[in-house]
């Protein structure tokens, strides 16, 4: 694809104006896009943010390109995954075989070790990549406490509807992002209950703040959101999407890539070079996965990063590759998944790494718990979701901090809580239910 750069942020709302975009047979394949326009509406800084973002991309990639340095050796970048099952009824609470099959889906496809990899066409096989980005379910949470890497929780909600239980989603279950790749698994539809989300992404950012209002910001809603019915190998429930590959297509976008027509016609672009140009979504589908004719070539239907069925998808690019491991050195949240200790069976976490707050959910009572090396200065505050000071305590020569409180009494919904001990701050949300 032509080097014409621009910013993905100036074609989000055209891709909203456009009637139908990314719906299909009663799906709405993937709402990434929607994603990043609602936290454009939701966050000033957010725009400016991707802006610099996709420039510094921009100039790295140009700076590689222009070098022709030729890679020596390879590292891997182990990313270390937290599934979180949120269900209403027994089949939405997947078995664990089906997020191992997930893992396993993710794994080939970043890897190109997927067995279909054998029918990318001939004139792609020179820039089809394994992109050195390989998965593992954590075997430590946050506290350092032995995990299977599958959070299971009980959703309160039949349904969760997008946008408006976003954040509601993300608040049930939540593991750091600079340290885990978060998934959320649920039963998914937008909110006019017309179409069936398959999944959304966050992108990255330069971003490492903890938050960019009271209420949340990008690091605690950071991952990606899939359907239960397409997560994993699904036969059963997946129609069309049945493979895994929904989750191959968010996770791309979790790491930086667009979609392979830009979200527009023949004369935008996803920056990558070797994707050819393509006009508007496409539905490349089963039998045949037949590829169009567009913008004087044909469409590159077996990309991850296009809306073709499952069965008809099998690479990566050499471009794409570059671009998501430009991005994990330039977003400080996926340069951090470098030294996570997620997936290290040999690993010690410090007993200070992380507040922790049980139940979260809670119909009552809360626990606050922090432990510090030396005695430090501990102060809790809360405040609800539309920044408005609801709690606050101090305590001085504290090593081992521990408080409950009771929130029956309170107004069901979402809160932020602000911790601080000495130099160390933490910020948390907690969902209150009745």
């Amino acid at each position: 694809m032509h080097l014409k750069f621009f910013y993905f942020s100036s074609i989000i709302f055209l891709s909203l104006s456009l009637a139908g975009f990314g719906q299909h047979n009663g799906v709405h394949k993937c709402y990434t896009s929607e994603m990043e326009a609602l936290n454009e509406a939701r966050y000033p800084e957010w725009k400016a943010e991707r802006k610099q973002f996709e420039n510094d991309v921009h100039q790295e990639l140009l700076k590689l390109k222009l070098s022709k340095q030729k890679k020596t050796a390879s590292t891997v970048l182990k990313v270390p995954v937290v599934v979180h099952v949120i269900y209403w009824n027994s089949a939405e609470n997947i078995p664990d075989q089906q997020v191992f099959d997930q893992i396993e889906v993710l794994n080939e496809d970043f890897g190109r070790t997927n067995a279909d990899a054998i029918n990318t066409p001939l004139i792609y096989n020179s820039i089809a990549s394994n992109t050195e980005i390989q998965f593992c379910l954590a075997i430590r949470d946050p506290n350092g406490e032995s995990t299977n890497g599958i959070n299971r929780i009980k959703s309160p909600k039949p349904s969760l509807t997008y946008p408006a239980d976003d954040a509601y989603l993300k608040a049930l279950s939540y593991w750091p992002s600079d340290q885990y790749l978060n998934i959320w698994v649920c039963n998914l539809k937008e909110s006019s209950q017309t179409f069936k989300i398959l999944g959304y992404a966050q992108f990255p950012s330069n971003s490492s703040l903890s938050g960019l209002s009271p209420e949340q910001g990008p690091e605690t809603t950071d991952g990606v959101v899939i359907n239960y019915t397409v997560f994993g190998k699904n036969s059963s429930t997946g129609g069309n999407y049945d493979l895994g590959r929904t989750t191959t297509h968010e996770v791309g976008h979790w790491f930086g890539l667009l979609h392979t027509w830009g979200d527009g016609d023949c004369s935008v672009d996803d920056n990558c070079t070797d994707t050819p140009n393509c006009d508007g979504d496409f539905y490349a589908g089963l039998p045949a996965c037949t590829a169009p004719i567009q913008c004087g070539g044909r469409r590159m239907i077996e990309n991850y990063m296009d809306y073709s069925d499952d069965a008809c998808m099998n690479l990566y690019t050499a471009d794409q590759t570059m671009r998501m491991q430009t991005t994990n050195t330039i977003s400080p949240r996926r340069l951090a998944l470098q030294n996570s200790k997620g997936c290290c069976d040999t690993c010690v976490f410090p007993k200070e790494v992380d507040l922790n707050i049980y139940p979260n959910p809670t119909q009552g009572s809360t626990t606050f718990t922090l432990e510090s090396k030396t005695p430090t200065v501990v102060s809790l505050k809360i405040y609800d979701r539309t920044g408005k000071f609801m709690y606050e305590e101090e305590s001085a020569g504290v090593r081992i901090y521990k408080k409950t409180l009771d929130f029956s009494h309170w107004t069901d919904g979402l809160y932020l809580v602000v911790v601080k001990a000495g130099d160390r701050k933490f910020v948390r949300k907690i969902m209150i239910i009745k």
